[in-house]
């Protein structure tokens, strides 16, 4: 924004104009207060404080405008940089807006429900192998059971890395996040230690979101590592 002051000598006339037109509205007031007129009265005077008020500023701005001449419209510069136009993505918004693509051969989002034993005293192990040539993206799931206990624990594997380094005990239906793990290359393990004395049936239910790999490599990732160069530079004061 750029913006131009008076000089001197303009300030000190416009401030005596000023002076004198102030000078003239405390005398008018004075001369009819106008709590003490009649309604009528009171309405007249006002209009006419306002007509006085509106002619003294006119005089002012012509007066002004002699001395540091008409006043220079204001210029607002806008800049933005590429890196501003951006909004972080998460990774379930980037899946939804590539499911609504609808790009049969290069995705797939199949509605997925599965079970497994899991007996009293027992861990079992249920693995769930990816499709050959595709990766899931999906980032979240939801495990159930027909029995709860905290003596139930949870641990899952996501191409061999843990990724409940604190297990999850399961005391109700639990919505599962992946985390950093969330992009799987082969299968997903799902260990259940269950230490309680009854059987218990566990449930996952999902909508993988499997990207052909040459769509994962070429499209996908790329965005993914754009998001993290654009926040690195915010991060950077580099915006």
């Amino acid at each position: 924004m750029t913006q131009e002051r008076g000089t001197q000598t303009g300030g000190l006339i416009a401030g005596a104009l000023g002076g004198g037109f102030l000078a003239f509205v405390i005398g008018l007031l004075a001369s009819r207060p106008a709590a003490a007129a009649p309604t009528e009265d009171r309405l007249n005077y006002l209009i006419q404080l306002l007509e006085a008020i509106a002619a003294g500023v006119a005089r002012l701005v012509e007066i002004g405008e002699k001395f540091v001449g008409p006043t220079p419209p204001i210029t607002i510069i806008a800049q933005m940089k590429p890196g501003m136009v951006f909004v972080p993505l998460d990774p379930e918004g980037l899946n939804g807006a590539i499911q609504a693509m609808r790009l049969k051969g290069q995705t797939m989002f199949p509605q997925t429900r599965l079970a497994w034993a899991c007996p009293a005293g027992v861990t079992t192990d249920f693995t769930l192998t990816l499709p050959a040539n595709y990766v899931d993206t999906r980032r979240i799931c939801r495990i159930t059971s027909d029995f709860y206990d905290p003596a139930i624990v949870l641990n899952i594997f996501v191409d061999g890395e843990l990724a409940t380094p604190q297990g999850v005990a399961l005391t109700g239906a639990t919505t599962i996040d992946f985390g950093e793990f969330y992009v799987k290359h082969t299968d997903i393990r799902f260990s259940t230690a269950n230490g309680s004395p009854v059987n218990a049936v566990l449930s996952l239910e999902v909508v993988p979101a499997l990207m052909e790999k040459s769509f994962y490599d070429e499209f996908y990732a790329p965005i993914m590592n754009y998001m993290y160069s654009q926040l690195k530079e915010v991060a950077g004061g580099g915006v």
